[in-house]
């Protein structure tokens, strides 16, 4: 992907700047950006990491990788994402634990308590 925004960098901003295999000719322009686990890093002209924008406080946009969600709520009800146990992820990069279940139960792979078959 980071390959790919290189790539892209070089093409979309060749005429203000000459991309070359060293890559010594890249601007710090600050136009465009890209987050990576958490963090939004501005692009040079040739589509290279430059210096930190942003921290996320959650998580970075899941499409484009341009920035940080602005809101977001981690969600603390096991009902509201229909699970009755195990720990799940909260939507905001950290995690809800819906416990154990009871008696004879068993958790399954969708988080809900069921017989054990076997």
């Amino acid at each position: 992907m980071l390959k790919m925004l290189k790539m892209l960098g070089c093409a979309t901003v060749f005429i203000l700047s000459a991309c070359g295999p060293d890559q010594e000719d890249c601007e710090q322009l600050k136009q465009a950006s890209y987050c990576e686990e958490g963090v939004v890093y501005w692009l040079d002209s040739c589509g290279n990491l430059g210096e930190i924008k942003e921290q996320c406080e959650c998580e970075c946009l899941s499409e484009p990788l341009t920035g940080c969600k602005f809101r977001c709520v981690p969600t603390s009800d096991c009902a509201y994402i229909h699970r009755e146990c195990k720990i799940w992820p909260d939507g905001c990069g950290g995690h809800i634990d819906c416990g154990d279940c009871q008696n004879d139960l068993v958790c399954d792979l969708r988080g809900r308590c069921v017989y054990d078959d076997h």
